[in-house]
């Protein structure tokens, strides 16, 4: 124990949303599924706890009220989307989307400590085959984020009073483009 308060619970906050999914045969080869999650994360009140160095080299908290934010790393809306395609007997091709809201790392909701809005896609490739006396054997391969976008999809923060009031922000940067290939045998 160092003397800061690490975590809190709050006595009055919600979840509420809806999720949409749906899938449309589009051709006999060409499917598309969509889901979207919008939703409210809220809390009532608030108690920011925030620690105080003072010039004598004393510490002590104060205490801020907030009213009616966002719940952290809770964002508002999800969605995504997958298309695939099966141009012969065994593959399949798919291109997956997924956009995730703006986001905050604390229960403040305060823009200086949030996440921006992402978008990723992913490319998905599968065969199936029977071969060498086996029941099935899937080669798959997944291009993670093939436009290699730049984004964070989890971090903290932490504050603290020296003088002026300090932020700082730790993310977790998500990987660029990347591959993971499998194979999958069912005797």
């Amino acid at each position: 124990d160092v003397g800061s308060n690490l975590r809190t619970n709050v006595e009055n906050s919600f979840r509420a949303g809806i999720e949409l999914v749906g899938s449309f045969k589009l051709t006999k080869k060409l499917n598309w599924t969509i889901n979207t999650t919008l939703s409210q994360n809220k809390i009532a009140i608030y108690t920011e706890d925030i620690t105080r160095y003072n010039p004598d080299t004393t510490t002590d908290y104060i205490q801020i009220e907030h009213t009616n934010t966002d719940i952290s790393l809770s964002p508002s809306i999800i969605a995504g989307s997958l298309i695939s395609y099966q141009p012969i007997k065994g593959l399949e091709l798919g291109l997956q989307t997924k956009y995730v809201g703006k986001q905050y790392l604390d229960n403040t909701q305060s823009d200086d400590r949030s996440l921006p809005e992402y978008f990723v896609s992913d490319f998905i490739a599968s065969y199936s085959t029977s071969m060498l006396n086996l029941k099935q054997v899937q080669f798959n391969l997944l291009v993670n984020n093939i436009f290699n976008e730049m984004y964070s999809s989890k971090g903290y923060t932490w504050g603290f009073i020296s003088g002026d009031r300090v932020s700082e922000n730790w993310l977790y940067p998500q990987a660029g483009t990347n591959l993971l290939a499998g194979v999958t045998v069912k005797f």
